[in-house]
């Protein structure tokens, strides 16, 4: 069969989004489509996972044309934020679970940029855990097709080269740097001019140090009780400050970005890079090893940030509505679930999936094994911005952090940030 599938693949940037609000196909008009062509907003990095349901689903649609248009990182959110306001964003759309930012499920639903897909056969089959994440007032906006994890990622060639071992201390974690500098290389790659690659430390100290020993500390936050500046993220922050200061990252770190860390792990010029399991596609090595950072001296008290990830949703003003929905429905089947994770490096699907055969059938990376470990030793937690009220709180800390990591700003002053965000939103 010849495929239709057009898939530009371009992580598109600055004035370039402009450019693209304009090429989302003939996406927007509310429902005035030809019924066979789909067009799709999609972050580059889950391109293989998506295009490989699509190819399955013109097998069964062979007259259905896909046009899929690929972004990445920030530019991302400034490509769906452009054609959600002007009213050209295409049928299908990725978005984001919970609350946590601009592109995410609950932001989106509120403002009326999502069609409600409750009545969907899936709908009521998602796990119960799941839920919350794809819900807008009791109704369902999104499926969570994967989960995703963030923790330490190494480059297993480096690791051996170097002789060192993976930390499972505090200690450790700051000897490693140590120990990196003295051999002239460095532990932890890390890029900050992509906005959200400064949250990645604090979001794999999270479950260790935050949502183990407060679990409501969100809603105590929100009613005026606490405040961050006097919760466990003070300490998460201040041992990222620590790293910094400790030589971890790279000296270009301020004015790198997340393709250039990657470049960096998959090359060997760092040993390693706290990340999220969704970058394995653009760090692109398989001899890669997960484990969780440590917060603490105790190794059984670290944690594994583990949460739903990829969704994808319907455009409320979509040019061909049944067929997003349709194709929807065919990617939330644990088969094409299960096709769509093998191929998207770094994360789990979201469904219970068990003995899946045919083209869903594939074997699990050590990436994976890994993962799985952590979840059915029960040494995970979630990642918070997902149900924090606003995506302000989650913008407080990443600006905060850029600037923070090296000392411009202090961690107190980000966090008052991130408090006054939460009560604002709260209001």
């Amino acid at each position: 069969m010849k495929t239709r599938i057009t898939a530009r693949r371009t992580a598109i940037a600055g004035a370039a989004v402009a450019a693209l609000a304009l090429t989302a196909g003939c996406a927007g008009t509310g429902g005035g489509g030809d019924g066979t062509t789909l067009t799709i907003l999609w972050p580059q990095g889950y391109a293989d996972g998506l295009e490989a349901v699509m190819a399955e689903y013109q097998q069964e649609h062979p007259d259905v044309t896909f046009e899929a248009t690929y972004a990445e990182g920030d530019a991302y959110f400034a490509a769906i934020r452009t054609q959600l306001q002007a009213g050209t964003a295409p049928d299908l759309i990725h978005v984001w679970p919970g609350n946590g930012n601009v592109g995410a499920t609950i932001p989106l639903a509120q403002n009326g940029n999502l069609l409600d897909l409750s009545d969907q056969p899936w709908a009521k089959t998602l796990p119960e855990s799941a839920v919350p994440y794809a819900s807008y007032e009791g109704s369902i906006y999104s499926f969570p097709t994967t989960l995703s994890i963030v923790g330490a990622v190494y480059n297993d060639e480096a690791l051996a080269a170097s002789g060192l071992a993976i930390p499972e201390t505090w200690d450790d974690v700051i000897r490693f740097c140590e120990d990196a500098r003295a051999q002239g290389t460095v532990a932890y790659s890390l890029g900050l001019t992509t906005t959200h690659e400064s949250q990645f430390v604090a979001y794999a100290l999270y479950p260790q140090l935050v949502q183990g020993p407060e679990p409501d500390l969100d809603e105590r936050v929100a009613a005026g009780e606490t405040t961050f500046n006097e919760s466990g993220w003070a300490e998460a922050l201040a041992k990222n400050v620590e790293m910094a200061e400790a030589g971890c990252f790279n000296d270009s770190a301020q004015g790198a970005d997340q393709f250039e860390a990657a470049r960096l792990l998959a090359e060997g010029e760092s040993i390693g890079m706290v990340t999220i399991g969704q970058y394995m596609g653009i760090i692109n090595n398989p001899g890669l090893t997960l484990a969780a950072l440590p917060g603490s001296n105790d190794p059984s008290e670290s944690r594994l940030a583990v949460a739903p990830s990829t969704s994808a949703a319907v455009n409320a003003r979509a040019n061909n509505p049944e067929l997003a929905k349709d194709f929807l429905a065919y990617l939330a089947t644990p088969e094409m679930n299960e096709l769509f994770e093998c191929n998207v490096a770094g994360g789990l699907g979201s469904l219970p999936i068990t003995a899946v055969d045919g083209p869903g059938a594939c074997d699990e990376s050590s990436f994976d094994q890994a993962a799985l470990e952590y979840l059915q030793a029960g040494e995970t937690g979630g990642f918070p911005d997902q149900t924090w009220p606003s995506p302000d709180v989650q913008m407080a800390l990443q600006l905060g952090m850029q600037e923070a990591v090296f000392g411009a700003r202090t961690v107190d002053s980000v966090l008052t940030d991130m408090t006054n965000a939460m009560l604002a939103s709260a209001d």
